[in-house]
């Protein structure tokens, strides 16, 4: 990418590109919005690790020398994902609504097809010594709708370029930000030369996505990911992120979130500065329930009480 950024830009070529694929060249342009609010971040991230457990359950069938994944998975299957995080989220972004968004998305690009539209993922690590030379999209596509997971800080390269009327656009590629763009619209993406860069797309529904070695998620996928989830959440202190080795050293609340004691009585300490202007008790950090300590637990007396959670 430095080298590319000190050269100067190979108009000649574009403009041969252009008229190689027939490219529209006037009045026909991308769509670019840094904040859309679609995504809350805490969905980029949980994305993120499902995009990570997909490459290392899939490993075992692919070659080692393997740097591209992509994957397709339904709007019922997206929802099973992300929906263990709507209660702690505003209705907007539910995963019920996020899934009627993207079908808005999709049909916001003109003359995008009735046919209908599907979500797809796509994760590269590099290097991958290539690149998406400049393009335009086949028969396959009539909108395409592109989101950011991770910051550019976890890679280096795959910056998605235009070429539009005469001038070379480079995207940035903020999490959560969203680019959109019809068919007929030039673009490539340099080179993926460090790191991992992760995206989600909403394409036709017969979009091949390059056809060959792409994966269809199942039901089990979606399980085995979500197990995991509850599992790693279950053993870890969400305050200090470190591993709850024994009952001994954590508190268990009625909402089924497990802390480190000495981590929660932080967590009580910081509340009771608050004074009058506390509402209720301090608040479960995944969950949002309000925790109230009413009740001593066996065998200590007064000097701790068992958090109670409600929401």
């Amino acid at each position: 990418d430095d080298e590319r950024a000190n050269a100067p830009v190979p108009m000649q070529e574009l403009c041969e590109k252009m008229k190689e694929t027939n490219a529209t060249d006037n009045f026909v342009t991308f769509k670019y919005e840094e904040r859309p609010d679609i995504f809350h971040e805490s969905q980029l991230d949980l994305l993120g690790s499902f995009l990570d457990f997909m490459w290392d359950k899939t490993a075992p069938l692919c070659e080692a020398s393997r740097v591209d994944m992509r994957l397709t998975l339904t709007n019922d299957q997206l929802v099973a994902i992300l929906g263990p995080l709507d209660s702690s989220l505003d209705h907007s972004y539910k995963s019920s609504c996020l899934v009627e968004e993207f079908g808005d998305l999709f049909r916001d690009v003109p003359n995008a097809r009735s046919c209908g539209h599907k979500i797809a993922f796509r994760m590269t690590r590099g290097p991958t010594n290539s690149c998406i030379d400049f393009h335009c999209d086949g028969h396959y596509a009539s909108s395409t709708s592109q989101i950011p997971l991770n910051p550019p800080s976890e890679y280096k390269g795959g910056k998605l370029c235009f070429f539009v009327n005469g001038h070379l656009h480079e995207i940035p590629r903020i999490p959560g930000s969203l680019v959109q763009h019809p068919p007929r619209i030039l673009h490539g993406v340099t080179s993926v030369t460090e790191g991992t860069r992760k995206s989600l797309f909403i394409v036709d529904m017969h979009n091949g996505l390059g056809e060959t070695g792409v994966i269809t998620l199942t039901s089990e996928d979606v399980i085995s990911f979500n197990e995991r989830k509850t599992s790693e959440c279950a053993t870890k202190c969400p305050i200090c992120l470190e591993s709850i080795k024994s009952r001994r050293s954590g508190v268990v609340f009625p909402c089924g979130h497990m802390y480190h004691c000495d981590c929660w009585d932080q967590v009580v300490a910081c509340h009771a500065t608050d004074g009058d202007d506390a509402i209720g008790g301090p608040l479960c950090a995944l969950c949002k329930g309000v925790v109230e300590e009413i009740v001593p637990m066996e065998g200590q007396g007064n000097k701790r009480k068992r958090p109670y959670c409600y929401l």
